[in-house]
């Protein structure tokens, strides 16, 4: 088997203004096959603006975003079997590797002005937000991974699933728990809003932080935001360790089936 190795090389130029900039990226993805045509992908992540992107080219995924003053990158698919990240300095004019003979990825960067907007982090607000339903979402009642009447759906890359199994592991993504009042498929209709009783946040393991959301009291055994048709359980994010919890990677997980407030 042909071994495939790695080069990195990450240019260190460094600038004096703020660490908010826009970087110009690009995939090229050459072939062996001489039949087969190269393929280019380019996209644009402003560390400003951008906290998290999760992108697709072909047979390639990739999941960029900002932790302190670095920018972060994980690449799954193609070429690499196992997920690979690499990791540079926002402050560098350049960044460029190249994966063998058939993946090349380079990063340039130009500097832009900083503005007053900041984004919110949603675990800084804790238990106080609200879940808001944005689209019709229907929990089956023929769950495997289920017990008894709880069901969960499965967020991911902006798509939604009912089996934990369907989701790309290593990635972020979400889940929402219900306890269904009758033994059949449950929908919960777009404009319906959960407000937690409690938050909790921690490192679940070595790639993820866990935002935690209950809609009960284990305390009392309240439930808050009953149904008729269903109870919500728990509502659970699990972001990269290190990538802000915030509106814009909120959207990148669920899409537009849901939306906090």
């Amino acid at each position: 088997m042909k071994k495939i190795i790695l080069t990195l090389s990450l240019f260190l130029i460094s600038i004096s203004h703020s660490l908010a900039n826009e970087f110009n990226c690009a995939v090229n993805i050459s072939h062996s096959n001489p039949s087969a045509s190269d393929s280019r992908f380019p996209f644009t992540f402003n560390s400003e603006k951008d906290t998290s992107k999760s992108l697709q080219f072909k047979d390639y995924r990739f999941l960029v975003w900002k932790s302190d003053a670095s920018l972060m990158i994980k690449i799954k698919g193609g070429v690499f079997k196992e997920a690979l990240s690499v990791q540079f300095g926002l402050d560098q004019k350049q960044a460029r590797f190249h994966y063998g003979k058939d993946f090349d990825f380079d990063c340039s960067q130009k500097a832009i002005a900083d503005s007053s907007h900041t984004l919110k982090k949603i675990d800084g607000a804790k238990e106080n937000i609200v879940v808001k339903v944005t689209h019709n979402l229907t929990f089956p009642y023929n769950q495997s991974e289920e017990v008894e009447l709880m069901r969960t759906l499965y967020f991911q890359d902006e798509k939604i699933y009912s089996e934990s199994s369907k989701l790309i592991p290593k990635l972020p993504w979400c889940s929402l728990r219900i306890q269904l009042s009758r033994n059949e498929d449950t929908t919960v209709k777009a404009g319906e809003e959960f407000i937690p009783v409690s938050y909790d946040g921690h490192n679940n393991n070595s790639y993820f932080t866990t935002h935690s959301y209950s809609f009960v009291d284990f305390a009392s055994g309240k439930k808050r935001g009953s149904k008729r048709l269903y109870n919500p359980f728990m509502f659970n994010c699990n972001v990269l360790r290190g990538m802000d919890f915030n509106g814009d990677t909120f959207a990148s997980i669920v899409g537009n089936y849901l939306k906090i407030k």
